[in-house]
Protein backbone atom coordinates (compact mmCIF):
# COMPACT_ATOMS: atom_id res chain seq x y z
CA UNK A 1 0.00 0.00 0.00
CA UNK A 2 0.96 3.56 0.00
CA UNK A 3 3.79 4.60 2.75
CA UNK A 4 3.39 8.31 3.78
CA UNK A 5 7.51 8.82 3.35
CA UNK A 6 10.07 6.90 1.83
CA UNK A 7 12.70 9.86 1.23
CA UNK A 8 13.68 11.60 -1.91
CA UNK A 9 13.75 15.67 -2.67
CA UNK A 10 10.15 15.92 -1.79
CA UNK A 11 8.10 15.42 1.14
CA UNK A 12 5.87 12.47 0.06
CA UNK A 13 8.54 11.67 -1.60
CA UNK A 14 6.10 12.93 -4.80
CA UNK A 15 8.85 14.86 -6.93
CA UNK A 16 8.33 15.98 -10.45
CA UNK A 17 11.77 17.19 -10.86
CA UNK A 18 13.29 13.28 -10.61
CA UNK A 19 14.16 11.96 -13.81
CA UNK A 20 14.80 8.85 -12.56
CA UNK A 21 13.87 6.49 -9.62
CA UNK A 22 16.43 7.59 -7.30
CA UNK A 23 15.46 10.70 -7.26
CA UNK A 24 12.06 9.89 -5.92
CA UNK A 25 13.13 7.88 -3.02
CA UNK A 26 14.55 4.84 -1.06
CA UNK A 27 14.94 2.17 -3.44
CA UNK A 28 14.68 -0.94 -1.11
CA UNK A 29 14.96 -4.82 -2.57
CA UNK A 30 13.00 -7.31 -0.95
CA UNK A 31 14.62 -7.72 2.78
CA UNK A 32 12.96 -8.98 5.76
CA UNK A 33 10.67 -6.65 8.01
CA UNK A 34 10.57 -9.12 10.61
CA UNK A 35 12.21 -12.41 11.64
CA UNK A 36 10.26 -14.87 13.77
CA UNK A 37 8.16 -12.57 14.30
CA UNK A 38 10.26 -10.16 15.59
CA UNK A 39 11.16 -6.23 14.22
CA UNK A 40 14.61 -6.95 11.94
CA UNK A 41 16.86 -4.10 13.98
CA UNK A 42 18.67 -3.62 10.48
CA UNK A 43 15.81 -2.40 8.58
CA UNK A 44 13.67 -0.64 10.74
CA UNK A 45 17.17 1.52 11.42
CA UNK A 46 17.14 1.70 7.13
CA UNK A 47 13.48 2.68 7.51
CA UNK A 48 13.96 5.25 9.90
CA UNK A 49 17.10 7.34 8.76
CA UNK A 50 15.20 7.76 5.21
CA UNK A 51 11.99 8.87 5.89
CA UNK A 52 10.09 12.12 7.16
CA UNK A 53 7.82 9.86 9.09
CA UNK A 54 9.24 7.27 10.15
CA UNK A 55 6.59 5.82 12.81
CA UNK A 56 3.82 5.64 10.18
CA UNK A 57 6.08 4.31 7.70
CA UNK A 58 7.07 1.22 10.16
CA UNK A 59 3.76 1.21 12.27
CA UNK A 60 1.68 0.65 8.99
CA UNK A 61 4.54 -1.89 7.82
CA UNK A 62 3.85 -3.77 11.23
CA UNK A 63 -0.08 -3.68 10.54
CA UNK A 64 0.48 -5.03 7.68
CA UNK A 65 2.51 -7.72 8.93
CA UNK A 66 0.64 -8.46 11.70
CA UNK A 67 -2.51 -8.85 10.02
CA UNK A 68 -0.68 -11.91 7.53
CA UNK A 69 0.69 -14.08 10.92
CA UNK A 70 -1.91 -13.06 13.58
CA UNK A 71 -5.13 -13.51 11.49
CA UNK A 72 -4.15 -14.81 7.91
CA UNK A 73 -1.71 -17.74 8.77
CA UNK A 74 -3.75 -18.43 11.43
CA UNK A 75 -7.10 -19.01 9.42
CA UNK A 76 -4.89 -20.95 6.84
CA UNK A 77 -3.29 -23.43 8.86
CA UNK A 78 -7.00 -23.78 10.33
CA UNK A 79 -8.23 -24.88 6.94
CA UNK A 80 -5.47 -27.31 6.14
CA UNK A 81 -5.99 -28.94 9.77
CA UNK A 82 -9.69 -29.44 8.98
CA UNK A 83 -9.22 -30.62 5.56
CA UNK A 84 -6.03 -31.03 4.32
CA UNK A 85 -2.92 -29.33 2.32
CA UNK A 86 -3.86 -31.04 -0.72
CA UNK A 87 -7.40 -30.18 -0.55
CA UNK A 88 -7.10 -26.67 0.38
CA UNK A 89 -4.51 -26.13 -2.43
CA UNK A 90 -6.79 -27.82 -4.67
CA UNK A 91 -9.76 -25.65 -3.91
CA UNK A 92 -7.58 -22.52 -4.36
CA UNK A 93 -7.12 -24.02 -8.17
CA UNK A 94 -10.45 -24.31 -8.70
CA UNK A 95 -11.83 -21.07 -7.74
CA UNK A 96 -9.16 -19.65 -10.40
CA UNK A 97 -10.18 -21.67 -12.74
CA UNK A 98 -14.36 -20.92 -12.39
CA UNK A 99 -13.36 -17.39 -12.58
CA UNK A 100 -11.64 -18.06 -16.07
CA UNK A 101 -14.73 -19.84 -17.54
CA UNK A 102 -17.43 -17.18 -15.96
CA UNK A 103 -14.51 -14.77 -17.89
CA UNK A 104 -14.31 -16.69 -21.06
CA UNK A 105 -17.91 -17.21 -21.52
CA UNK A 106 -18.95 -13.72 -21.12
CA UNK A 107 -16.36 -12.87 -24.03
CA UNK A 108 -17.48 -15.88 -26.22
CA UNK A 109 -20.80 -13.80 -26.39
CA UNK A 110 -18.93 -10.26 -27.47
CA UNK A 111 -18.48 -10.15 -31.52
CA UNK A 112 -14.96 -10.66 -32.83
CA UNK A 113 -12.69 -8.20 -34.00
CA UNK A 114 -10.68 -4.87 -32.53
CA UNK A 115 -12.21 -2.05 -30.29
CA UNK A 116 -9.79 0.93 -30.06
CA UNK A 117 -9.97 3.87 -27.55
CA UNK A 118 -7.46 6.71 -26.53
CA UNK A 119 -7.03 9.82 -24.45
CA UNK A 120 -4.97 12.16 -23.06
CA UNK A 121 -3.05 13.16 -20.23
CA UNK A 122 -0.53 15.83 -19.77
CA UNK A 123 3.17 15.88 -19.60
CA UNK A 124 5.01 16.86 -16.47
CA UNK A 125 8.36 17.94 -17.88
CA UNK A 126 6.78 20.12 -20.97
CA UNK A 127 3.48 21.63 -19.62
CA UNK A 128 2.20 21.92 -23.44
CA UNK A 129 2.68 18.43 -24.64
CA UNK A 130 -0.12 15.83 -24.72
CA UNK A 131 0.90 12.58 -23.97
CA UNK A 132 -1.57 9.70 -26.44
CA UNK A 133 -2.32 6.38 -24.30
CA UNK A 134 -4.23 3.97 -26.32
CA UNK A 135 -5.61 0.69 -25.92
CA UNK A 136 -6.54 -1.52 -29.17
CA UNK A 137 -9.56 -4.44 -27.09
CA UNK A 138 -8.95 -7.77 -29.65
CA UNK A 139 -11.57 -10.53 -28.96
CA UNK A 140 -10.90 -13.56 -30.82
CA UNK A 141 -13.34 -16.57 -29.26
CA UNK A 142 -13.40 -16.76 -25.60
CA UNK A 143 -9.98 -14.90 -25.74
CA UNK A 144 -9.45 -11.18 -25.13
CA UNK A 145 -6.31 -9.00 -25.51
CA UNK A 146 -5.55 -5.66 -24.36
CA UNK A 147 -2.80 -3.64 -26.18
CA UNK A 148 -1.13 -0.76 -25.16
CA UNK A 149 1.57 -0.57 -27.55
CA UNK A 150 -0.21 2.54 -29.21
CA UNK A 151 0.81 4.50 -26.10
CA UNK A 152 3.14 7.49 -26.53
CA UNK A 153 7.22 6.79 -25.69
CA UNK A 154 7.64 7.13 -22.13
CA UNK A 155 8.16 10.55 -20.89
CA UNK A 156 11.55 11.67 -18.92
CA UNK A 157 9.29 12.97 -15.86
CA UNK A 158 7.66 11.00 -13.46
CA UNK A 159 4.21 10.11 -15.12
CA UNK A 160 4.96 7.09 -16.17
CA UNK A 161 3.18 3.73 -14.97
CA UNK A 162 4.79 0.32 -14.74
CA UNK A 163 2.74 -2.55 -16.42
CA UNK A 164 1.29 -4.69 -13.02
CA UNK A 165 -0.27 -1.52 -12.25
CA UNK A 166 -2.15 -2.07 -15.81
CA UNK A 167 -2.99 -5.47 -15.65
CA UNK A 168 -4.81 -4.74 -11.83
CA UNK A 169 -6.37 -2.00 -13.93
CA UNK A 170 -7.55 -4.55 -17.05
CA UNK A 171 -8.62 -6.94 -14.77
CA UNK A 172 -10.79 -4.81 -12.39
CA UNK A 173 -12.24 -3.66 -15.72
CA UNK A 174 -13.39 -6.83 -17.19
CA UNK A 175 -14.90 -8.13 -13.87
CA UNK A 176 -16.94 -4.58 -13.36
CA UNK A 177 -18.41 -4.89 -17.34
CA UNK A 178 -18.98 -8.85 -16.25
CA UNK A 179 -20.08 -9.64 -13.16
CA UNK A 180 -18.63 -7.68 -9.82
CA UNK A 181 -19.29 -10.95 -7.98
CA UNK A 182 -16.53 -12.54 -10.09
CA UNK A 183 -13.35 -13.42 -7.68
CA UNK A 184 -10.08 -11.72 -8.44
CA UNK A 185 -7.89 -14.32 -9.50
CA UNK A 186 -5.07 -15.70 -11.77
CA UNK A 187 -8.00 -16.59 -13.80
CA UNK A 188 -8.15 -13.26 -15.14
CA UNK A 189 -4.64 -13.74 -16.19
CA UNK A 190 -5.44 -16.61 -18.32
CA UNK A 191 -8.60 -15.13 -19.85
CA UNK A 192 -7.18 -11.56 -20.83
CA UNK A 193 -4.16 -10.61 -21.99
CA UNK A 194 -2.26 -7.11 -21.68
CA UNK A 195 0.50 -6.38 -24.35
CA UNK A 196 3.44 -3.34 -23.94
CA UNK A 197 5.66 -1.89 -26.02
CA UNK A 198 8.94 -0.84 -23.96
CA UNK A 199 9.95 2.13 -23.23
CA UNK A 200 5.95 3.79 -23.68
CA UNK A 201 4.48 5.35 -20.54
CA UNK A 202 2.56 2.36 -20.12
CA UNK A 203 5.89 0.64 -19.62
CA UNK A 204 8.77 2.56 -19.08
CA UNK A 205 12.72 1.46 -18.68
CA UNK A 206 14.27 1.50 -15.92
CA UNK A 207 14.89 3.54 -14.01
CA UNK A 208 12.48 6.13 -15.90
CA UNK A 209 10.83 7.88 -13.02
CA UNK A 210 7.14 6.77 -12.04
CA UNK A 211 6.16 8.77 -8.98
CA UNK A 212 2.35 9.85 -10.14
CA UNK A 213 1.46 7.41 -11.84
CA UNK A 214 -1.86 7.04 -10.22
CA UNK A 215 -2.55 10.56 -12.11
CA UNK A 216 -2.04 8.26 -15.13
CA UNK A 217 -4.09 5.52 -14.18
CA UNK A 218 -7.23 7.25 -14.30
CA UNK A 219 -7.09 8.07 -17.63
CA UNK A 220 -6.10 4.53 -18.46
CA UNK A 221 -9.03 3.52 -16.80
CA UNK A 222 -11.69 5.70 -18.76
CA UNK A 223 -9.77 4.02 -21.99
CA UNK A 224 -9.85 0.58 -20.87
CA UNK A 225 -13.92 0.74 -20.34
CA UNK A 226 -14.32 2.90 -23.49
CA UNK A 227 -12.57 0.17 -25.79
CA UNK A 228 -14.37 -2.43 -23.81
CA UNK A 229 -17.64 -1.09 -24.03
CA UNK A 230 -17.68 -0.93 -27.30
CA UNK A 231 -16.84 -4.66 -27.60
CA UNK A 232 -19.54 -5.97 -25.58
CA UNK A 233 -22.34 -3.52 -26.78
CA UNK A 234 -22.89 -1.92 -24.11
CA UNK A 235 -24.00 2.40 -23.90
CA UNK A 236 -20.80 4.79 -24.09
CA UNK A 237 -19.46 6.58 -20.94
CA UNK A 238 -17.83 9.55 -20.91
CA UNK A 239 -14.86 10.44 -18.97
CA UNK A 240 -14.15 10.29 -15.52
CA UNK A 241 -12.89 13.62 -13.95
CA UNK A 242 -9.29 14.02 -12.93
CA UNK A 243 -8.48 13.19 -9.46
CA UNK A 244 -6.45 16.51 -7.06
CA UNK A 245 -3.81 15.30 -5.06
CA UNK A 246 -2.88 17.24 -1.78
CA UNK A 247 0.63 16.53 -0.29
CA UNK A 248 2.37 19.12 1.67
CA UNK A 249 4.64 18.55 4.24
CA UNK A 250 6.92 20.54 6.88
CA UNK A 251 10.28 21.89 6.65
CA UNK A 252 12.77 22.59 9.12
CA UNK A 253 12.73 21.75 12.52
CA UNK A 254 9.62 21.09 14.74
CA UNK A 255 7.06 18.31 14.29
CA UNK A 256 7.54 16.20 10.87
CA UNK A 257 4.30 15.45 9.30
CA UNK A 258 3.25 14.57 5.77
CA UNK A 259 -0.20 15.19 5.08
CA UNK A 260 -1.47 12.83 1.94
CA UNK A 261 -4.64 13.23 0.45
CA UNK A 262 -6.17 11.92 -2.69
CA UNK A 263 -9.65 14.63 -3.45
CA UNK A 264 -11.71 11.94 -5.60
CA UNK A 265 -13.89 13.73 -8.02
CA UNK A 266 -16.78 13.49 -10.47
CA UNK A 267 -17.78 10.26 -12.21
CA UNK A 268 -18.65 10.93 -16.11
CA UNK A 269 -21.91 10.75 -17.05
CA UNK A 270 -23.45 7.67 -19.59
CA UNK A 271 -26.27 8.10 -21.54
CA UNK A 272 -29.51 7.20 -19.05
CA UNK A 273 -27.71 9.08 -16.01
CA UNK A 274 -25.38 11.61 -14.65
CA UNK A 275 -21.90 11.14 -13.29
CA UNK A 276 -22.05 10.69 -9.40
CA UNK A 277 -20.07 13.88 -8.39
CA UNK A 278 -16.95 13.48 -5.20
CA UNK A 279 -16.84 9.90 -5.89
CA UNK A 280 -13.73 9.54 -7.84
CA UNK A 281 -12.11 6.60 -10.18
CA UNK A 282 -13.34 3.45 -9.65
CA UNK A 283 -9.74 2.11 -9.43
CA UNK A 284 -9.71 4.20 -6.33
CA UNK A 285 -10.85 1.26 -4.41
CA UNK A 286 -14.07 3.17 -2.82
CA UNK A 287 -11.49 5.73 -1.19
CA UNK A 288 -13.11 8.57 0.59
CA UNK A 289 -12.27 11.80 0.73
CA UNK A 290 -10.38 12.47 4.33
CA UNK A 291 -12.33 14.97 6.41
CA UNK A 292 -11.70 17.98 7.85
CA UNK A 293 -12.01 17.03 11.28
CA UNK A 294 -9.30 14.24 11.38
CA UNK A 295 -7.01 16.77 8.76
CA UNK A 296 -7.21 19.46 11.63
CA UNK A 297 -6.62 17.39 14.26
CA UNK A 298 -3.07 15.35 12.40
CA UNK A 299 -1.63 18.55 10.89
CA UNK A 300 -0.75 22.02 10.86
CA UNK A 301 -3.42 23.21 8.53
CA UNK A 302 -7.14 24.60 9.07
CA UNK A 303 -10.14 23.97 6.45
CA UNK A 304 -11.34 26.90 5.29
CA UNK A 305 -13.38 25.92 2.46
CA UNK A 306 -14.68 22.86 0.58
CA UNK A 307 -17.40 23.03 -1.75
CA UNK A 308 -18.55 21.53 -5.38
CA UNK A 309 -17.42 24.49 -8.11
CA UNK A 310 -20.13 25.66 -10.19
CA UNK A 311 -20.27 25.02 -13.43
CA UNK A 312 -17.79 22.40 -14.21
CA UNK A 313 -19.50 19.28 -15.08
CA UNK A 314 -19.36 19.03 -18.18
CA UNK A 315 -22.38 19.59 -19.63
CA UNK A 316 -25.09 17.18 -21.45
CA UNK A 317 -28.43 15.23 -21.62
CA UNK A 318 -26.69 13.69 -18.52
CA UNK A 319 -24.08 15.84 -16.63
CA UNK A 320 -20.84 14.92 -15.45
CA UNK A 321 -19.48 14.93 -12.13
CA UNK A 322 -18.58 18.39 -10.74
CA UNK A 323 -14.95 19.19 -10.04
CA UNK A 324 -14.23 20.09 -5.42
CA UNK A 325 -12.82 22.77 -4.11
CA UNK A 326 -10.66 22.60 -0.82
CA UNK A 327 -8.69 25.72 0.52
CA UNK A 328 -6.05 25.19 3.50
CA UNK A 329 -4.75 27.29 6.11
CA UNK A 330 -1.27 26.73 6.74
CA UNK A 331 0.43 26.97 9.73
CA UNK A 332 3.57 26.26 9.41
CA UNK A 333 5.86 26.38 6.74
CA UNK A 334 5.89 23.62 4.52
CA UNK A 335 6.10 22.37 0.95
CA UNK A 336 3.39 21.02 -1.50
CA UNK A 337 3.30 18.56 -4.05
CA UNK A 338 -0.16 17.21 -5.86
CA UNK A 339 -2.52 19.31 -8.57
CA UNK A 340 -4.38 17.83 -11.11
CA UNK A 341 -3.37 16.50 -15.23
CA UNK A 342 -5.48 16.24 -18.01
CA UNK A 343 -5.65 20.37 -18.61
CA UNK A 344 -4.76 20.16 -21.67
CA UNK A 345 -7.28 17.34 -22.38
CA UNK A 346 -9.93 17.08 -19.99
CA UNK A 347 -12.34 14.37 -19.68
CA UNK A 348 -14.38 13.92 -22.96
CA UNK A 349 -17.99 14.21 -23.20
CA UNK A 350 -19.32 11.29 -25.18
CA UNK A 351 -22.44 11.51 -27.96
CA UNK A 352 -22.79 14.82 -28.13
CA UNK A 353 -21.98 15.65 -24.01
CA UNK A 354 -19.39 18.38 -23.37
CA UNK A 355 -15.85 17.94 -22.03
CA UNK A 356 -15.00 18.53 -18.47
CA UNK A 357 -12.60 21.04 -16.81
CA UNK A 358 -9.25 20.53 -15.53
CA UNK A 359 -7.85 21.67 -12.05
CA UNK A 360 -5.42 24.27 -10.69
CA UNK A 361 -3.62 24.98 -7.20
CA UNK A 362 -3.61 28.27 -6.05
CA UNK A 363 -1.14 29.72 -3.40
CA UNK A 364 -2.98 32.88 -1.83
CA UNK A 365 -6.07 33.06 -4.23
CA UNK A 366 -7.00 36.78 -5.18
CA UNK A 367 -3.74 38.14 -2.98
CA UNK A 368 -1.56 40.60 -4.13
CA UNK A 369 1.18 37.38 -4.34
CA UNK A 370 -1.31 35.02 -5.64
CA UNK A 371 0.05 32.72 -7.64
CA UNK A 372 -1.76 29.62 -9.50
CA UNK A 373 -0.64 26.55 -11.12
CA UNK A 374 -1.88 24.30 -13.37
CA UNK A 375 -1.29 20.45 -13.71
CA UNK A 376 1.35 18.33 -10.93
CA UNK A 377 3.79 20.57 -9.24
CA UNK A 378 5.95 19.49 -6.33
CA UNK A 379 8.19 21.85 -3.78
CA UNK A 380 6.21 24.27 -4.19
CA UNK A 381 7.00 26.09 -0.74
CA UNK A 382 4.12 28.29 1.31
CA UNK A 383 4.75 29.60 4.54
CA UNK A 384 2.73 30.45 8.04
CA UNK A 385 -0.78 32.20 6.94
CA UNK A 386 -0.60 31.05 2.98
CA UNK A 387 -3.67 29.54 1.97
CA UNK A 388 -3.80 27.15 -0.68
CA UNK A 389 -6.86 26.21 -2.73
CA UNK A 390 -6.96 22.74 -4.59
CA UNK A 391 -9.22 22.36 -7.78
CA UNK A 392 -10.24 18.70 -8.64
CA UNK A 393 -10.90 18.39 -12.68
CA UNK A 394 -14.52 17.52 -13.63
CA UNK A 395 -16.16 14.48 -15.57
CA UNK A 396 -17.46 14.33 -19.28
CA UNK A 397 -21.13 14.71 -20.14
CA UNK A 398 -23.11 12.35 -22.56
CA UNK A 399 -25.69 13.42 -24.81
CA UNK A 400 -26.80 16.85 -25.97
CA UNK A 401 -27.25 19.57 -23.47
CA UNK A 402 -30.54 20.95 -25.17
CA UNK A 403 -32.20 17.68 -25.01
CA UNK A 404 -31.77 17.62 -21.39
CA UNK A 405 -34.96 16.93 -19.03
CA UNK A 406 -36.06 20.44 -17.97
CA UNK A 407 -36.91 19.33 -14.07
CA UNK A 408 -33.49 18.35 -14.51
CA UNK A 409 -31.81 21.89 -15.25
CA UNK A 410 -34.07 23.16 -12.95
CA UNK A 411 -33.06 20.95 -9.70
CA UNK A 412 -29.41 21.90 -10.85
CA UNK A 413 -29.66 25.63 -11.12
CA UNK A 414 -31.41 25.21 -7.51
CA UNK A 415 -28.39 23.28 -6.06
CA UNK A 416 -25.69 25.73 -7.14
CA UNK A 417 -24.25 22.94 -9.42
CA UNK A 418 -24.91 25.28 -12.79
CA UNK A 419 -25.41 28.94 -12.76
CA UNK A 420 -28.38 30.95 -14.61
CA UNK A 421 -25.82 31.85 -17.24
CA UNK A 422 -25.72 27.69 -18.56
CA UNK A 423 -28.76 27.50 -17.85
CA UNK A 424 -29.96 29.72 -20.39
CA UNK A 425 -27.13 29.58 -23.03
CA UNK A 426 -25.81 25.53 -22.58
CA UNK A 427 -29.61 23.94 -21.46
CA UNK A 428 -31.51 27.12 -23.29
CA UNK A 429 -33.94 27.01 -19.93
CA UNK A 430 -35.92 29.64 -21.07
CA UNK A 431 -36.74 33.05 -17.95
CA UNK A 432 -39.69 31.89 -16.34
CA UNK A 433 -38.34 28.85 -15.19
CA UNK A 434 -35.16 30.46 -14.00
CA UNK A 435 -37.08 32.58 -12.14
CA UNK A 436 -39.34 30.00 -11.02
CA UNK A 437 -36.14 28.01 -9.56
CA UNK A 438 -34.58 30.69 -8.28
CA UNK A 439 -37.89 31.92 -5.74
CA UNK A 440 -38.13 28.52 -4.48
CA UNK A 441 -34.53 28.58 -3.51
CA UNK A 442 -34.79 31.94 -1.74
CA UNK A 443 -37.52 30.09 0.02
Amino acid sequence: GHKSDIGGQSPGSRNTLARDVFGEGLQIMPVKFLSRREPLYETHQMLRANSRTPELVIGDLGAQAGALWSIGSTRLKRLMDEYGQETVVDAFEQIGLRTEARVRQEIRQWPDGVYEAEAFTDDIVDPNRKLRLHVAAIKQGDSLTLDFSGTDDQSPGPINVRPPFIHGMAYYAVIAMIDPGVPNNFGLARAVECRFREGTVLNPTFPTPVGFYSMTLSTVEDIIFEALSQAAGRPAVAHNASSGMVVMGTVGGGRRYVQYELMMSGNGAHHGGDGWTGTGHSWGGGSKITSAEILESEFDVEMQRFELVRDTGGPGEYRGGLAMRREYLVKQPSRYAGGSPRNLAPAHGVVGGMDGVGGAVTVNPGADDERRYVGIISNVMVEQGDVVRVETGSAGGAGDPVERERERVVSDLRNGYISTEAAVQIYGLDEEAISEALAVQAE
